[in-house]
């Protein structure tokens, strides 16, 4: 995430949550932006069912970011 010049705001808590797809977050769900804005999770594993799978990232001061990935068989 970066502040309205661009920059990297450190030391923002990110939660992450599977939305659909039945999924799951690989390691913790939560943690705190590094040096340059980066937050990542270990992994994200989709659902058994093949389709649409989605994770939020929400962080209190900035917009929530939606990432879809497609399960197939």
């Amino acid at each position: 995430m970066a502040d309205q010049f661009g920059n990297g705001v450190q030391g923002e808590p990110v939660q992450w949550q599977v939305l659909s797809g039945g999924g799951q977050v690989i390691g913790s769900g939560s943690m705190i932006s590094g040096k340059f804005g980066l937050a990542q999770i270990q992994g994200w594993q989709l659902g058994p069912t093949p389709g649409q799978n989605t994770l939020e990232a929400a962080v209190s001061s900035f917009p929530v970011v939606h990432f879809t990935a497609t399960a197939t068989p």
